[in-house]
């Protein structure tokens, strides 16, 4: 069977799927129908690294707002994989920073793909009542600022969300950038959130099998705001990305650390003694869908900033 039939079987069976029977085994299939294993992607790299794969070469598509503590050790993290992109940084009249804008361009400087962009217009936050109510100007929400961003990559190009409060795995990002095969194929990446404690160790918070990590061709593209419902019933907003005619993604292995409490303004309240330690997370996970290279991010974080 060739990879355009399959495609098109794939695609069929799921949309056939009534949505309203069986919710949870629809999208079990859909994130499970095009899975990259481990095994797979170390097969498929062979002994050259995956230098004989033919490969898409997207533009990082990154936004950032005062995320100094993570972001160069973020950054560095995609090197040996990206070599482009747009580094979006928001800071309006007014504002506070924590410096992020200046070591975005220092960064620029030394990798000359990467190509600074300041949007200068406040972001509403995303448990903002405003979103619901309708009331705000394009421009100062999310999506605005993720439009802008997307119109400074050129059309036509493949491009990858990367957000710079997560640590990557360079060769898990290589190897999908084998994966896609036609203009509408979608690599959407999943990662573990994780809490690092005082005295250095990541433990495990959940693991988001879809993740918001995507490769995706920039071809009729756009960004729109959603409103959405937590379940204790607070709403907040989020940018939604809509692509036309968008086939099931390709699923690769775990290739992300989320170091989400990082951020100044959040702070994880639970109990750290509940959660699982990352070593030992790793050994009774699948292997198909987690590698124990996983630990080199652990060590990676070291390195973000102190203060």
């Amino acid at each position: 069977m060739n990879y355009h039939t399959k495609n098109f079987l794939l695609k069929t069976f799921y949309h056939l799927w009534p949505k309203i029977i069986f919710p949870k085994a629809r999208e079990h299939f859909k994130w499970n129908a095009r899975r990259v294993t481990v095994d797979q992607r170390k097969q498929e790299m062979g002994n050259d690294g995956g230098d004989s794969l033919k490969k898409v070469d997207p533009y990082a598509f990154i936004r950032v707002k005062n995320e100094r503590r993570t972001l160069l050790t973020s950054l560095n993290s995609i090197l040996p994989a990206i070599k482009k992109g747009v580094i979006a940084y928001n800071i309006a009249p007014g504002e506070e920073t924590d410096g992020s804008e200046k070591l975005i361009e220092q960064f620029c400087r030394e990798n000359p793909g990467f190509i600074p962009f300041h949007y200068p217009y406040h972001v509403e936050p995303p448990n903002s009542p405003k979103y619901a109510t309708g009331e705000l100007a394009f421009e100062n929400t999310l999506g605005g600022y993720y439009q802008a961003t997307l119109e400074q990559i050129p059309k036509n190009e493949w491009l990858i969300k990367i957000d710079v409060d997560e640590l990557f795995l360079p060769q898990v990002l290589a190897h999908s950038f084998s994966i896609p095969k036609t203009e509408q194929d979608i690599v959407i990446y999943s990662r573990l959130d994780v809490v690092r404690t005082s005295t250095g160790q990541i433990k495990i918070e959940r693991y988001l099998r879809s993740g918001d990590q995507w490769l995706i061709f920039n071809k009729d593209l756009r960004f729109e705001n959603v409103v959405r419902k937590r379940k204790d019933g607070s709403l907040f907003a989020c940018e939604h990305l809509i692509k036309d005619n968008s086939q099931i993604p390709y699923s690769p292995e775990c290739s992300i650390l989320h170091f989400m409490y990082e951020k100044q303004s959040r702070e994880y309240k639970g109990d750290l003694s509940k959660l699982e330690n990352l070593e030992d997370f790793l050994k009774r996970a699948d292997p198909s869908e987690f590698s124990d290279e996983l630990l080199t991010l652990r060590d990676m974080a070291e390195h973000f900033e102190k203060t």
